[in-house]
């Protein structure tokens, strides 16, 4: 999904940006440490820069926490929108074609050198299904020429029952 992929990668420099902030926090803290050595052990310049210093290492541990959990809870909302984009879409596409049941299912052909590819085709719920039904391809072009837009299928789709009159 185009959109999904903007927004990844969106994250991604997002994500960049506050590990280069953290490196750049994190050499300061460096060169604190280094300039604490010049101190004597117990002076008050010493004891002074020793407090600074252990604040800005909590500081910067709390930052890297918090970051991390926005980031997290960044990617779960894109990827539950993402999700709620695609149901909406096939939700649509089968009320509009008569389609009672859509699968989960992988229908990549099996890499004979990945052993954990062969044991997940070995234990997947479809063992045979035929190609020509698969309607992935027509969901992410919908998607996809939608830009990433929030994809609600228009309120008179819907007929009573559930399904499209015929």
């Amino acid at each position: 999904h185009s959109g999904f992929k903007a927004a990844k990668a969106e994250l991604q420099a997002a994500v960049d940006m506050a590990q280069l902030d953290i490196k750049s926090r994190q050499d300061r803290l460096k060169q604190m440490q280094a300039k604490l050595q010049e101190y004597a052990p117990g002076s008050p310049d010493f004891k002074t820069l020793e407090t600074a210093l252990t604040k800005d290492v909590a500081d910067l541990n709390l930052s890297v926490q918090l970051e991390r959990k926005r980031f997290i809870e960044r990617e779960a909302e894109m990827a539950y929108t993402l999700y709620k984009q695609v149901l909406d879409e096939v939700t649509y596409y089968c009320r509009q074609n008569g389609i009672r049941l859509v699968l989960r299912f992988n229908g990549e052909p099996i890499d004979a050198n990945k052993p954990e590819m062969i044991a997940e085709q070995l234990n997947r719920n479809v063992v045979y299904h035929e190609s020509t039904i698969d309607i992935t391809p027509v969901i992410l072009q919908r998607l996809n020429g939608n830009s990433g837009n929030n994809v609600t299928p228009p309120a008179s789709a819907a007929q009573p029952g559930g399904f499209p009159r015929r």
